[in-house]
């Protein structure tokens, strides 16, 4: 399974976490074993190494995670609404835009 799919496969919507465990520095992913083993030790010191070591550290697990379809160790980035995003190019993600400004101009 990957992004797209764990992401479409409503039965396993997970929440979003902000996280230091895959870079050691804060960012928003799905929520999976390693956010949730990092959880209670984030604030404490020297449990989340600096930001290049961090993400030296997971990158091999996240690597092998990806080449074969655990998703719960891989790296899942996404904001808090990832659950309402549509499958669809950039150039239809634009034109939409275009469109709604082009109503709001109307006004």
């Amino acid at each position: 399974m990957n992004h797209v799919e764990a992401k479409n496969d409503i039965n396993k919507l997970r929440p979003t976490v902000l996280t230091r465990a895959y870079t050691g520095k804060p960012a928003r992913g799905i929520q999976t074993a390693i956010t949730d083993f990092f959880r209670a030790s984030e604030n404490k010191e020297k449990v989340i190494l600096p930001w290049q070591i961090q993400s030296q550290l997971v990158l091999p697990l996240c690597k092998f995670a990806a080449e074969t379809k655990q998703v719960d160790f891989m790296q899942l980035w996404a904001g808090q609404n990832y659950a309402r995003c549509e499958n669809q190019s950039a150039a239809a993600i634009v034109n939409q835009v275009i469109e709604q400004a082009r109503d709001v101009l109307k006004y």
